[in-house]
């Protein structure tokens, strides 16, 4: 089974077929400014997270009525999911915009520093749905080592209204940390990364 996860780097450019071939396709929750040629437009998981600034580009995807949901269900790394907008709790199942959300448990590793949310996505993928082939598009920072600024509102492809928040992005992230961690949960798996094996 092939999976692609998807995450914000600018050099996923042209790669829409290719991610909407595979059997899966998990997202961050604020992809509503994917577009068909670049990224595809197959979506079945999304990721949520108990950050503020995911949170405010929720609340803005919402309002601007370009929020998107992925086909199936929501996965949820954090303690504090009621504090997320639209996360709604039923008889102690938690459901996000109508659809349920499984809580990512990763407390069976190793975790030596703050994860990124797209490596969340990335270990839940292979947790969860025990792919042959994990496709990797957009993970331009964790295949680089290096931090740039696209992680800031201004340049993250947001719309010109909306409005940034005080917080500083992408700070503290040990990107070392997580290819190993993500190796090591996928040392039997194909991984790949814009079509280059890792």
């Amino acid at each position: 089974m092939i999976v692609s996860v998807i995450g914000s780097g600018s050099k996923c450019i042209g790669y829409g077929k290719e991610i909407d071939s595979s059997d899966y396709v998990v997202r961050l929750v604020d992809c509503y400014w994917h577009n068909e040629k670049d990224h595809g437009t197959k979506y079945d998981i999304g990721i949520i997270r108990d950050v503020a600034y995911r949170k405010n580009r929720i609340e803005y995807a919402i309002e601007k009525n370009i929020f998107r949901l992925p086909k199936k269900e929501w996965w949820l790394y954090g303690n504090i999911a009621q504090n997320i907008i639209g996360v709604e709790v039923f008889d102690k199942n938690y459901f996000f915009h109508g659809l349920p959300v499984t809580k990512v448990d990763l407390d069976d590793l190793e975790i030596k520093t703050k994860l990124t949310t797209g490596t969340v996505a990335i270990v839940g993928a292979i947790k969860y749905l025990k792919p042959s082939k994990l496709m990797l598009y957009g993970f331009d920072d964790l295949a680089s080592g290096i931090k740039t600024d696209y992680h800031k509102d201004s340049l993250h492809m947001l719309p010109p209204d909306y409005k940034p928040s005080s917080l500083k992005f992408g700070g503290g992230h040990v990107w070392e940390n997580d290819w190993d961690l993500i190796k090591e949960v996928g040392a039997t798996i194909e991984l790949y990364h814009y079509g280059e094996r890792i």
